[in-house]
Parts: structure tokens; sequence; C-alpha cells
């Protein structure tokens, strides 16, 4: 019923009018949305070294840098802005959710549950978010031309899948797909299943999902009849060439927390297994501590050991800067296996900070929304730590 509501009440929608009509697409279960993220991820960093403490208010901020993250964000969270794919709107939706956390007033806000009627966020996003295939459903990841083929190759496959099971959706979910086709998101797991064949070649996303979706089972069969154990997946997980992967390679690290946090919880994983992640999660926080540049920054090259001679990334190096620093911040605050320090943590949520200020100055329309993924992180690391005024000087 709230589906079919969400989809009347959105058919005619205007490019202007986009995200007030995504608040009344999708009010009841946005609403869930934003609660979850602010309760799961409202922290206070505490200077005594003990870590996250999680608090239920939400952190408070100076003016100044209240201004420019509201000056930044409303570039992106913008109205007129139609997000290019599926990915950009992902990253709209947890910037939407952080901004709220920090008090900052930018409205409307996209709503991750617009993602569970397709013909809901059709007129949005251009495309036929969810559609049916022979195994279940699917969310399309790029955009779809006739036999399910794809233009280009697939762009972060199950990303969408993962961060509605992240913010509390299962499988019992019901879901809409182009041309009102009712479901469950039991359906898009099931067709993920049935199509793994071969691990995609960009595998952080569905590894992630296989870790919370096939636990207790110790792996699944897929459409012809070949079984696939998680073990499998952690082996592939740990072979990759973090230089090949996006964002840094920040996302596999999240993927090998994911595998250990639920796959080891439920016993899915073999013990081997495990220990190899953790093994590799360990040096990898390493290398993160020993690659910290001076200013608290990082860069997509971390993975290269050894301690940092210069003060902060070179000017050609700042993209990659803006993408690193706040992915890494993040990463700490979501996985214990990738907790860094007090100080090298505290370091990196100032230069968050710093990277706010220096876009609100510098930073066009244009510019910000080429860069709405590192943005989204950013800001997150700064909404997710608590670490503001008096932390962040």
């Amino acid at each position: 019923m709230l589906l079919t509501a969400a989809r009347s009440s959105v058919r005619g929608v205007v490019s202007r009018a986009w995200l007030l009509s995504l608040l009344v697409c999708s009010a009841s279960v946005g609403f869930l949305l934003v609660v979850s993220m602010g309760a799961a991820w409202s922290c206070e960093v505490h200077a005594d070294g003990a870590g996250l403490r999680s608090k239920t208010e939400p952190p408070s901020i100076d003016v100044d840098l209240k201004a420019d993250l509201e000056k930044v964000c409303r570039q992106l969270l913008c109205p007129e802005w139609l997000p290019p794919n599926l990915s950009s709107y992902l990253h709209l939706c947890s910037l939407g959710g952080s901004v709220a956390q920090l008090g900052v007033d930018v409205s409307p806000v996209p709503q991750l549950a617009a993602l569970l009627d397709s013909d809901c966020a059709k007129p949005l996003l251009r495309l036929d978010v969810l559609v049916r295939t022979r195994s279940g459903l699917r969310f399309a990841t790029n955009h779809f031309i006739p036999g399910l083929r794809l233009q280009g190759a697939e762009f972060h496959r199950d990303q969408v899948l993962l961060e509605l099971l992240r913010n509390g959706y299962g499988p019992t979910t019901p879901v809409v797909a182009a041309g009102g086709l009712r479901g469950t998101l039991g359906e898009v797991i099931a067709d993920l299943l049935a199509n793994t064949l071969d691990l995609p070649e960009e595998l952080p996303w569905s590894a992630a999902v296989l870790a919370r979706v096939v636990p207790p089972q110790r792996g699944f069969h897929d459409k012809t009849g070949r079984w696939h154990s998680l073990d499998e997946v952690a082996d592939a997980l740990l072979g990759l060439d973090l230089s090949s992967q996006s964002c840094g390679g920040f996302h596999v690290l999240d993927a090998m927390a994911e595998m250990c946090e639920f796959g080891a919880a439920a016993g899915a994983l073999s013990q081997s297994r495990v220990a190899a992640l953790q093994q590799r999660l360990s040096e990898h926080t390493k290398a993160l501590i020993a690659s910290q540049f001076a200013n608290g920054a990082w860069d997509t090259r971390w993975y290269f050991r050894g301690a940092r001679s210069a003060a902060s990334p070179s000017d050609s190096n700042k993209d990659q800067e803006l993408i690193a620093t706040g992915h890494v911040c993040e990463l700490s605050i979501r996985h214990p296996s990738i907790r860094l320090p007090w100080h090298v943590f505290n370091a990196g949520v100032r230069r968050c900070c710093e990277l706010v200020k220096a876009l609100a100055r510098t930073g066009s329309s244009e510019s910000l929304r080429r860069q709405v993924c590192p943005i989204t992180h950013v800001v997150n690391a700064i909404a997710r730590s608590g670490a503001m005024a008096k932390d962040t000087r």
C-alpha cells in the first residue's frame, strides 16, 4: 500500500521538484533511514584514546564550519541537479543523512526508500532502477538495453543492495520493479546468487553482500548448480591488486571487514580464512598509519609502505587526497578491525574539515558535482565522528 501510494504521488514529477517529490514518495520509510543513520553513526571522539563512544544526540559544530558545509552540500543536494547514475544517488542519500545529523539546513534530501519502487524512481534517474530477470529481480547499476545487456561495464555491482541491507532492509522488504511488478528484496538476493557464475571483477560490493546473506550456510549454488563457498570469496578478495580497484582500494578493506564481522560470526568462513583476512586488515591498518601525511591526509597510493616524508600530498594529488582521507576516516568508524589510533584518526577528521572549508571557497557547482563520491565520504566522516569545534582545531 505504501509503495502504491508512493508511485502515484510522484507521477508527473518535474526535475525542479524531484527531491520534494521523493520525500512524499518515501516519507515513512525514509524517516526510518534518517533515524537509523543518526542512531547508528552519531559518535563522539574523545582524547583519552579509548576510541569512539556512541551518542544519540547529534554533535555540535562551529558556525564557520556549519556555513561551509551548508554551502558545499547545497550544490549537491540541489533540486535542479539530477544524479547521473545510481551510485551518485546512493551517495546523495548518505550525504543527506549526514547533513541532517549535523543540523545543517539543506532540504529536501533524497531518500534511499525511493529505490524500492522502480516506477517511482524512474523520472528521477531516467532509467528502470529495478528490473525482472529470469532468476528474480536486479538493480540496474547502469543503463539497460534490450536483452538485459549493459551499455559498457557494469558499475559497482550490488552497491544498491548493500546499502539497503546496511540500512535495515531485508529479504521480506516489498519492492516494485519496472512496469509495476511486485516482489521482495529476497528476489534481488536470489538473482545475485543464481548469476554469480564467476566472481565479478569489481568484487567488493558483491563480497560484502554475500557476507551478509549467505550465512549461516558456508556457500551457495549458482543457477548451473555449481557450489561457491565464502572461503572462495575471501580468497578472491585477498588476491585483489589494490592499485586496480576504485577509490584507492578502500572498498576492498570494507569488504574484508564485512567478511570477518558477518561471515566469521556465523561460522560460515573457515578459521584459516578468518585469520588471513584479519592479518591482512592488520597489515593495511599499519600501512594507513605509516602513510598519513603530516597534515592528516592520505592519498590513494597509501598501500605503498613507508612513512611519508612530505607534509602533504602534492598539488597534482589533491583529488586523490579528497578521495582517500574521507574513506579512511569513515572506515575507521565503521569497522573495529580498521580502528586507527586516536591521534591518527583525529588528524584525519581535522583534515576533512579543512577540505570542506577549501571546497566552500573554491569549488564551483560543476566541480563539486563531479566529486560527489569523495565529498560525501568527507562529510560522513565529519558527521559520524562528532569531531567538531574543540576537536578539530
